[in-house]
């Protein structure tokens, strides 16, 4: 075999390299994406050369060693985010002699300090599942658009997910995440009353009633804690109905429909608002509890499951009658395991659903 080159610079020190040279590019505050392949894991495998797979695999354990190891010296978790992963899976791991169409061998168990007897069924890429490793910001969103579901590992996503995740955190448009929106009848006054998670470049908040836009409300500017707003409407009729819309501007002018909610100032009524809603959790990601919010038009009872991605019914969250408007229930997760949840309410024949992460 031919002697190995030492004068070829190994994948731990390129993506070094090219990590420090793009740290000085001219455009460096806008961030920057580097994409690493350990291509030669890829070529071993499908020539089924075990040794030189094991090799090209440390070679790029490696790699990834060198890249935290860079991150945690020049930047760190709160603004990069690492995804590891493959882009296919080779084809099932047979033994000697196994092929298309259909022959399988057992693997062969060549005893200690040798490799054992293998081939690839497949020479080529097949469908099969394989792990994502994801740290720092933005992770947490690669759970939340795992929406497939196989009967095996639960939970997955598809390939154009990552991109969906990248561009959507880094480039993301959404830049208000509300909590609450709620608008209630005070007699000769409508009070609409919202709460934000979080927000970060967004500009105002616009007010809408029936279509028209009645009000501007500055933000309090970024913000990662909880912000509360009100605004009072006394312009109002008797015996009328409104249908309210929150609606968030950012910097540069581009709005987004938050939500909406629709009352009633008839004489007697309940003048609470009288659209069913299921709204998101809060926190979520949580850690052990968090809150989960829901609106009902009438009073009645309320049952709130808690599903696993694979539909099996893991808590019951609350089963009780509540009133109406906007109700609150606190979940205590500490019994479960990491992962995304789905919570489902029934109640007077709405029905409705969203997913929850559960991160510990």
């Amino acid at each position: 075999s031919a002697a190995r080159n030492n004068c070829v610079p190994t994948l731990a020190e390129m993506s070094r390299a090219a990590l420090n040279v793009l740290r000085h590019a001219d455009d460096m505050n806008n961030g920057i994406f580097l994409m690493i392949e350990g291509g030669a894991v890829d070529w071993a495998n499908h020539a089924n050369q075990m040794g030189r797979m094991i090799e090209e695999m440390n070679d790029f354990n490696a790699a990834v060693g060198a890249v935290i190891a860079w991150i945690e010296s020049n930047s760190d978790w709160q603004e990069t985010l690492l995804i590891v992963t493959g882009d296919h899976e080779t084809g099932y791991l047979w033994g000697p002699g196994s092929g298309s169409p259909a022959t399988w061998n057992p693997l062969i168990d060549n005893g200690p300090g040798a490799l054992p007897g293998f081939r690839y069924y497949s020479n080529t890429h097949t469908n099969s599942l394989i792990p994502l490793f994801a740290k720092g910001v933005g992770s947490p969103w690669l759970i939340e658009f795992a929406t497939g579901s196989d009967p095996v590992r639960g939970a997955y996503l598809d390939n154009t997910d990552i991109a969906r995740v990248v561009f959507g955190y880094y480039d993301c448009t959404l830049n208000v995440e509300l909590l609450s929106f709620s608008a209630e009848f005070m007699g000769e006054s409508i009070e609409l009353l919202w709460t934000t998670a979080s927000e970060q470049d967004n500009d105002r908040f616009l007010l809408s009633r029936n279509g028209v836009v009645i009000a501007s409300v500055p933000s309090r500017g970024n913000s990662a804690t909880l912000q509360h707003y009100e605004w009072t409407d006394t312009n109002v009729l008797s015996a009328t109905e409104y249908r309210y819309t929150l609606t968030a501007v950012d910097m540069d002018g581009a709005q987004f429909e938050l939500s909406a909610s629709t009352v009633s100032t008839t004489p007697g009524g309940s003048g609470i608002a009288h659209d069913y809603e299921l709204g998101q959790n809060y926190p979520n990601p949580f850690n052990a509890v968090t809150s989960i919010p829901f609106t009902l038009a009438e009073g009645g009872r309320v049952t709130l499951r808690i599903y696993s991605t694979t539909g099996r019914l893991v808590a019951t969250a609350a089963d009780q009658t509540f009133g109406p408007g906007r109700q609150h229930v606190s979940f205590d997760a500490r019994d479960l395991a990491s992962g995304v949840y789905i919570y489902s309410v029934e109640s007077n024949g709405f029905t409705a659903r969203r997913k929850m992460v559960l991160l510990r």
